[in-house]
């Protein structure tokens, strides 16, 4: 009798064992199930003809027939003479700078 309940017992260890690692399995193949359909919406927007045409304006310098390209080249502008164009010519320079950004962002919107 002793003998028949401690196999009993080991066997119903055992089954809940696998029952764990079938539960377990049963999880790890929908997350690959979900890895898939990620995977394979990435490999039909990679075939798609939205891809290949932003990939050939990017990377080769394409264009379509109906676009114009526009070429901005650096300014031969010193930083200097650019930061004394933004300044306001109204107001002298030395007065500009104590007001801080904040004061210039108030003026920009409220002015």
């Amino acid at each position: 009798m002793t003998f028949t309940i401690f196999a009993l017992s080991k066997e119903t260890y055992r089954k809940k064992q696998v029952e764990k690692e079938i539960e377990a399995l049963r999880q790890e193949a929908e997350k690959i199930r979900r890895d898939n359909l990620i995977i394979g919406d990435k490999v039909s927007y990679l075939e798609s003809k939205d891809y290949l045409e932003k990939e050939a304006k990017d990377k080769l310098n394409m264009q379509g027939p109906d676009e114009n390209v526009v070429v901005i080249k650096p300014s031969l502008v010193k930083k200097e003479e650019v930061s004394d164009i933004v300044r306001d010519p109204e107001r002298p320079i030395e007065n500009q700078d104590k007001f801080g950004n904040a004061k210039k962002w108030y003026d920009y919107f409220f002015k």
